[in-house]
């Protein structure tokens, strides 16, 4: 091990320990080994560290960092002090690498990522002059913080992130001003969800949440204004991904001096003070500014703002030191703190229990401050694919629907992922047409079902509308593209006289459609396509040519992507091409999965696994026999799977009457 700097050391107080950043963490470490090492670091006593307090590990670009808290600081982290940053060279047996150690917590840190890909970004802005850690750690246990300890456990989908930033009010020559922290913040943000994974998803458009305490909700109400000003890709990704903000005594009308002065813990050299004063222009250009972007791209934003409803005591100068003991004041008031929406609705300005540095500084999970904040981040969750869908209809200038008629099975065995490559092999953005076809009942639609129901989800931030027809003849097709029609309000969808058809095919072809997915399911009859061939000409068709059949009301064009099901491999070949994909039966092992799942009596019922084995090989393993028989055994209780094979195996008729029970 080895230092590559050396600083006097800076001690903390036991009732007080610090926590330390440790970045450059190789992704490739064993987790218990990077414990035991820290644990195992000699302090000042001369015995190993032991105890570690708090400790967390999430990755970021291609490394790891460790927010860490020991119960002993060791000697080495000792050395750590302010704007010194620490190299130390960990042990070969554990990993050659070199790691950073800091205590400023400037720029991302992560705090938590999701053992899955996270669903939403969550970044935390403390107010200026604060510590990006400490400043939201418990006030009795500062090795607790919440945005590491509870919201994983409350939101496990959600990474966490918080930015820190040096204010510049120790120095006299700084020129920081918020304009320069919102450009820092949007810089790093922008650059930790670039980078933040390999996956094909639309990483920048992961909705994000921001919370702010005090000033630093002034810094994201100047990221937000210079992101939708703007034209920078990432600054505007940001923006239109922005589905809540969480705002804390956040002074939006400005300061009065002594306030200002308590907040800046009586720093007065940074230019930027005079702009936070009250009655500010700027503050007053901001507020404008922010309302114009609000009204024009964030007005689907979820914000609230949380309000102070305790006094804090003002700083003063005793005998050259600034301490809090000066008369308590209301540092932001209701009036200011609410001050940052237009029409901010009531049951959005949430009153804290608190004093202003206490707002953000929960003592635990069960902290009733904590709970309605917890309470808040609730809503917004459940709010999130509405405020996604009218995001993305705003953007477009188009409305995205969802015509599907079948709900999401809960009970899909399957991946639909050979699907998707599928469609991904192809040029994205382009016109594509994919055929799906395999036996009746092997679970076709379902896979289908499950990948238009997967590209629904809110997080992948897709402005594609789904439609569903049933093309398994001409009168279900007609009538299922007369109820897009009378969806999307096309002239003549009311007319029955009107060929409706020639109409949505057109609408499918326009610029007002957007992108948008179409399925025609069961289509199974070539006729009902092709009804001009013949047998003996199927192998070709030429596709210029017209015809009477539902061929020539399929669209074409650039975009949209059009998936086709059917049993009949000569219906994918003449509609798609070479671009078919061939369903499989299951295996026996999800073939049991999904028997089970459907009859949870056989669970672990070793008596009935040969039955139900031979079963299954005698339904050929297709998952909608499966589920007949399943649903048909779990209705009728006093008929075991080895009685229910025994009738089946009877007669075919025996077969054919069983597999007709009209269950759903």
């Amino acid at each position: 091990m080895s230092l590559k700097k050396s600083n006097p050391p800076q001690r903390a107080s036991p009732l007080h320990p610090r926590t330390f950043r440790l970045a450059l963490i190789p992704t490739t470490i064993d987790d218990d080994g990077f414990r035991q090492y820290l644990g195992g670091l000699e302090c000042e006593n001369g015995i190993p560290t032991q105890k570690i307090l708090a400790f967390g590990l999430a990755p970021y670009m291609d490394w790891l960092v460790a927010t860490v808290t020991f119960h002993n600081e060791p000697l080495i982290f000792m050395e750590c002090r302010p704007n010194c940053q620490l190299s130390v060279s960990l042990p070969s047996d554990l990993c050659e690498a070199t790691i950073t150690v800091d205590c400023d917590f400037y720029g991302i840190t992560p705090l938590y990522h999701p053992a899955s890909k996270p669903k939403y970004d969550l970044v935390a802005v403390s107010e200026l002059a604060s510590h990006a850690f400490g400043s939201w750690k418990s006030p009795h246990q500062s090795y607790t913080m919440w945005l590491r300890d509870f919201v994983p456990i409350d939101f496990p989908d959600i990474r966490v992130l918080s930015w820190g930033y040096e204010s510049g009010l120790e120095s006299s020559v700084s020129t920081m001003a918020i304009a320069d922290f919102a450009r820092q913040l949007l810089i790093t943000v922008g650059t930790a969800r670039e980078t933040s994974s390999s996956d094909n998803e639309m990483l920048t458009a992961r909705p994000i949440i921001f919370v702010g305490h005090s000033l630093g909700g002034l810094v994201i109400k100047q990221a937000l204004v210079d992101a939708a000003q703007g034209s920078y890709q990432l600054d505007k990704a940001i923006l239109n991904s922005c589905i809540g903000i969480f705002l804390f005594g956040v002074p939006n009308r400005g300061l009065n001096n002594e306030n200002l002065l308590s907040l800046m813990k009586g720093k007065k050299s940074a230019p930027f003070v005079s702009n936070l004063m009250q009655g500010s222009e700027l503050l007053q250009v901001l507020h404008t500014a922010f309302l114009r972007s609000y009204e024009n791209i964030l007005k689907s934003c979820f914000v609230v703002s949380f309000y102070e409803m305790e006094d804090t005591k003002t700083i003063r100068n005793e005998g050259g030191e600034w301490k809090r003991t000066g008369r308590p004041v209301r540092m932001v008031s209701k009036e200011s703190a609410t001050w940052f929406m237009p029409r901010e609705e009531v049951h959005n300005q949430v009153p804290m229990y608190s004093d202003h540095s206490q707002l953000v500084k929960f003592t635990n999970r069960a902290d009733h401050n904590y709970l309605a904040v917890r309470a808040k981040m609730k809503e917004l969750v459940e709010k999130a694919p509405e405020i996604l869908r009218l995001r993305r209809e705003d953007s477009m200038g188009v409305s995205v629907y969802f015509l599907v008629p079948f709900p999401q099975n809960s009970d899909y065995i399957g991946t639909s992922q050979a699907l998707k490559d599928k469609l991904n092999g192809n040029n994205a953005g382009d016109h594509q047409r994919l055929a799906l076809w395999g036996l009746a009942g092997v679970g076709k639609t379902q896979d289908v079902l499950n990948f238009v129901y997967e590209f629904k989800s809110p997080r992948l931030c897709i402005s594609r509308s789904v439609f569903w027809v049933h093309a398994g003849s001409a009168l279900r097709f007609e009538q299922d593209y007369r109820k897009l029609a009378e969806l999307v309000k096309l002239p003549g969808w009311d007319d029955l006289k009107q060929d409706i058809r020639p109409i949505v095919k057109n609408w499918f072809e326009c610029p007002k459609s957007g992108d948008w997915i179409l399925i025609l399911d069961n289509a199974d009859d070539k006729l009902v396509f092709f009804p001009e061939l013949s047998p003996d000409i199927m192998s070709s068709i030429d596709q210029s040519t017209e015809c009477d059949g539902l061929a020539q009301y399929i669209p074409r064009g650039s975009k949209g992507i059009e998936i086709v099901t059917t049993r009949d491999y000569e219906v994918a070949d003449l509609l798609a091409s070479t671009n078919t994909l061939c369903k499989e039966v299951l295996g026996l092992k999800e073939s049991k999965q999904l028997f089970e799942q459907h009859y949870p009596r056989v669970t672990g019922n070793e008596e009935h696994g040969q039955s139900i084995t031979l079963l299954l090989k005698e339904l050929q393993y297709l998952p909608l026999a499966i589920v007949q028989v399943a649903a048909f055994l779990r209705q009728n209780r006093i008929l075991s799977p080895s009685h229910y094979l025994k009738r089946f195996n009877s007669t075919k008729d025996s077969q054919k009457r069983l597999l007709s029970k009209q269950l759903f």
